[in-house]
């Protein structure tokens, strides 16, 4: 029951986000909720991957694309299972952690790596025990080989980090960043910054941050280095006071540039006042970074992976279609009924086909067991 209730948790917490968003994103308009009209003859370079529901359940987890590859990420109560797939949909190599080795929770950062291998991560969890001690499980990075198989493990001893958000390679090394907090427990966030070797020692380690929160909302490269962009409520350390503000502070849009020793920190307002990009990138179109969860024009719902082959491109997304209409009273968050909807366009943005697949919750099962763990004797 406890692993069920944790699922069911996951899922509150991620309805919870996508709650936040509902005010300036269609997609949780209630007057929007619909499905999809299915459109045309899916291309044969798309065919395995539409046909076979590839992306299903991927609001569960995450997915993106890198190049030639891509990686989906499934969370249930057995536990996950990261796969990497070839562009066409052939399943490349598979990695999966059972829900009893699984001591804490995955983030959203996957990366496909130059050898053939993947990269993913787990954040730190505080472990309380019946004395009310409490001990940090470290946040650990995770690199596979291009057979699925664990090749090395870096754990983060004495910082309680995550979510990580982004990685790269680049010039024969990995850099990740993310946040962490300064206790295991109810603390102040801030940015982490690694530079790790291809066998995952850390060359590296370097943080962004002040005394209050300081939250990452995206990274991003650049010639020299990398671009980070921040909201803080902090206005000390790597941040600074703003004229004519007064405490207690909000959170305002800092733009981060650092080079790649992750050492120079050159620290910036943005140019509005809070920073609403996305923190997960699911792909490129045209050789533009796509943000997880936007909006795209003659998409249903929200982005989840984007796949450009150049004449033609496919972007998968999820559609709200509906509300389940027994969700507790007492519970803030609404409870969708989802499809998965891939749309493919040719390079000029015109749809050529759609096909959905039904991808709801079984939001009676959910009721059932939270029900069972909230009235239990």
């Amino acid at each position: 029951m406890r692993r069920i209730f944790a699922l069911i948790f996951a899922m509150l917490m991620l309805m919870c986000l996508a709650g936040c968003a509902e005010k300036k994103t269609d997609p949780f308009a209630m007057d929007e909720l619909s499905k999809a009209e299915e459109v045309g003859v899916v291309p044969d370079e798309y065919r395995m991957i539409v046909e076979n529901d590839i992306l299903n359940g991927c609001n569960m987890g995450g997915c993106a694309a890198f190049g030639d590859r891509f990686l989906v990420e499934r969370r249930s109560e057995k536990g996950m299972e990261i796969t990497l797939f070839d562009r066409k949909g052939n399943e490349l190599a598979t990695h999966s952690v059972t829900q009893a080795e699984l001591n804490y929770r995955p983030t959203d950062l996957l990366l496909a790596c130059s050898d053939g291998g993947f990269m993913f991560a787990l954040e730190c969890d505080a472990v309380t025990d019946e004395n009310g001690g409490v001990s940090v499980v470290p946040a650990e990075i995770v690199k596979c080989g291009a057979d699925g198989a664990v090749e090395w493990t870096t754990k983060l001893e004495g910082m309680s980090a995550g979510p990580f958000s982004r990685a790269f390679e680049r010039n024969g090394v990995y850099y990740v960043f993310g946040v962490y907090r300064e206790n295991p427990i109810n603390d102040y966030t801030h940015i982490i910054m690694l530079k790790l070797g291809l066998d995952g020692k850390v060359l590296k380690q370097n943080t962004v941050g002040g005394s209050d929160f300081d939250m990452l909302r995206r990274a991003e490269e650049t010639d020299n280095g990398f671009t980070l962009h921040v909201n803080s409520q902090s206005r000390n350390g790597d941040f600074f006071e703003i004229k004519n503000e007064k405490p207690p502070y909000t959170g305002r849009y800092f733009i981060v540039k650092t080079d790649l020793e992750l050492e120079e920190k050159d620290v910036s307002l943005g140019k509005t006042e809070y920073c609403d990009r996305e923190l997960y990138s699911v792909g490129t179109l045209k050789g533009e970074d796509i943000e997880q969860n936007r909006r795209m024009k003659d998409v249903p719902g929200y982005v989840k992976l984007v796949i450009d082959n150049g004449d033609t491109y496919l972007v998968v997304s999820e559609n709200n279609t509906g509300v389940y209409k027994k969700t507790p009273p007492f519970v803030s968050a609404i409870w969708y009924y989802t499809e998965t909807v891939y749309s493919v366009f040719d390079k000029d943005g015109k749809l050529i086909a759609r096909k959905t697949y039904d991808s709801s919750t079984q939001w009676d099962l959910v009721l059932r067991a939270f029900n069972a763990e909230y009235y239990r004797e």
